[in-house]
């Protein structure tokens, strides 16, 4: 062995002969207390899982801790705790503590359980039903859709149409605008030009009576007046001579403007009545109607729809008027008894017109209540349970209170 084994056996030794020298004779309080069984000692152990969750808190738990409250305790078996089980263990414990009042209660509970559970059971068989009509209503509804994506698709390539012929109709109108503004510009030449016309009538008005005035002076043979007036009529005749050839210019142009004139008029017509711009704007305006026709034929038809819906469902709730009537495995909602009188009382609207006074709605009103066996005052909630939700209005402001329906 080597020195450090050594060194550990006497060290054994020591403390064996130590141990063997002490007297126990001898009564030792600190020693006898130290040896005796406590209480207190005997109660203490380590704490369960469930036990340490009251002293945690939750974000302190880890995931192990989770785990572990999750795992059953001696209260708590593998198996969840149930209402069966909560009733028997309450049936046992009232024959222990021989309690009446309490097995009573037990009892009725139990029944009550049992109704409860039944009416889930037949609530949970209509949900089925109903999430299989939902199903084949989705169906339905994206065949729908699909339909209308289709009609949306060719009603985008028709509105891509209008928007090229609005594009085309715009260009032609600024063309016209342009072709106005140059047919104004030509009616300025030609009123000026009439302005000078009118003056040269003035010239050769004059000029007929110059020349009027020169014959009779040649007939006259009067050589003194032909002296004096020879040089006034020569640059006279000169005069009106330059403005004769004035004149057949001016009139040349004015020819030419008159003709330019009735082409742009001639051009201008044609692309507003027989040209490409009537074309393409008769062709918009069918297009528009046909599209407003089309609005208004399917507006008229969701109308009929909406109105049909509503006198089937009308029909349907006011006809259910006996609790034998019900089926529970329908999947449209029992109606209440004032959803029935709501129902009944749009029908008396509907067989009178849409209007009826107020006290001889009431009387009609009550006249179904005893028919029925019901309650008066059920008649008169659901008829203001129509008010309040708009379906009925009463004027008061008129001395009978006329009750009107929108149907």
């Amino acid at each position: 062995m080597s020195f450090k084994g050594f060194a550990h056996l006497e060290e054994i030794v020591q403390t064996s002969s130590e141990v063997a020298s002490l007297n126990f004779s001898t009564n030792d309080a600190r020693v006898t207390a130290l040896l005796k069984p406590s209480a207190s000692r005997r109660v203490i152990r380590e704490a369960a899982p469930h036990e340490r969750k009251l002293f945690t808190l939750v974000e302190e738990l880890g995931t192990t801790s989770r785990e572990e409250l999750e795992q059953p305790t001696p209260l708590r078996g593998p198996e969840p705790v149930t209402v069966d089980k909560i009733l028997r263990a309450a049936n046992v414990l009232a024959q222990i503590c021989n309690l009446q009042d309490a097995k009573e209660q037990i009892e009725f509970l139990a029944q009550r359980h049992e109704e409860i559970t039944s009416s889930i059971d037949s609530l949970e068989s209509i949900m089925e039903k109903q999430k299989i009509n939902l199903e084949k209503c989705k169906i339905a509804e994206r065949a729908k859709n699909l339909d209308q994506v289709n009609r949306g698709g060719e009603a985008s390539s028709s509105g891509n149409q209008m928007s090229k012929i609005e594009e085309e109709i715009w260009h032609h109108e600024k063309e016209i605008l342009a072709l106005e503004m140059i047919k104004k510009e030509y009616i300025k030449k030609v009123n000026s030009l009439d302005e000078e016309l009118s003056e040269q009538k003035h010239l050769e008005e004059e000029e007929i009576k110059l020349n009027h005035r020169l014959g009779m002076m040649v007939l006259n043979d009067d050589d003194n007046f032909d002296d004096i007036d020879d040089s006034d009529d020569i640059i006279a005749s000169h005069e009106l001579a330059e403005r004769l050839q004035l004149l057949e210019f001016k009139k040349e142009i004015l020819a030419e403007l008159d003709t330019q004139l009735e082409e742009l008029e001639e051009i201008s017509s044609r692309q507003m009545y027989t040209g490409d711009f009537g074309h393409l704007k008769f062709k918009f305006q069918n297009i528009s109607k046909k599209a407003d026709m089309e609005t208004n034929e399917a507006q008229a038809e969701g109308n009929h729809v909406i109105k049909v819906i509503n006198n089937t469902l009308i029909d349907y709730v006011a006809s259910t008027l006996e609790q034998s009537d019900i089926d529970s495995n329908a999947p449209i909602p029992v109606p209440s008894q004032q959803a029935i009188i709501a129902a009944i009382i749009l029908q008396i609207f509907r067989n009178v017109g849409g209007e009826l006074f107020l006290a001889d709605l009431k009387s009609r009103i009550g006249q179904v209540i005893r028919e029925k066996g019901w309650q008066e005052n059920e008649g008169i909630k659901a008829l203001y349970l129509l008010v309040a939700n708009k379906l009925v209005s009463i004027d008061r402001s008129q001395m009978a209170c006329p009750v009107k329906a929108e149907l």
